[in-house]
């Protein structure tokens, strides 16, 4: 059965085989206390982006701070590609199949109130555009 979501464990075994990071986006939505982030890791060792997900997948792993979970990305993990972030409900996130339910009920709720498409990041470590270092969706 295909992996659904990404642990750190996951991660980190993967990279140990020899596997890589191919990409990575992170997604800010707001949630009850205040603003949350949530990333999708893209690797050669698994198909498509996949969110990542607390120990043994039981809930979203959302960041409070998105300086932790960059230190996360970099420092734990050793990436140092560009990252895209998106504000839930970007519709330039229609375009990944793996979005968690509360990136999708954004999605939902965006198309509802606001007509206009976005076709780029909030911001970016790397070349302009959506995606960094030639990631494609899945």
């Amino acid at each position: 059965m295909a992996a659904k979501s990404y642990e750190a464990v996951d991660i980190k075994a993967g990279l140990a085989r020899g596997g890589k990071i191919l990409g990575i986006f992170i997604v800010s939505r707001r949630t009850a206390e205040d603003v949350g982030h949530v990333a999708y890791f893209r690797t050669d060792f698994a198909r498509g982006f996949l969110p990542f997900k607390s120990f043994r997948g039981k809930s979203e792993r959302v960041y409070k701070s998105v300086d932790s979970l960059l230190g996360l990305i970099r420092d734990d993990f050793g990436y140092t590609g560009g990252i895209s972030l998106f504000l839930a409900g970007d519709e330039a996130l229609r375009r990944f199949r793996t979005l968690l339910p509360a990136e999708r009920r954004a999605l939902a709720e965006d198309q509802s109130s606001t007509p206009e498409p976005s076709d780029k990041a909030v911001g970016q470590t790397a070349e302009p555009g959506p995606l960094s270092l030639g990631d494609t969706p899945d």
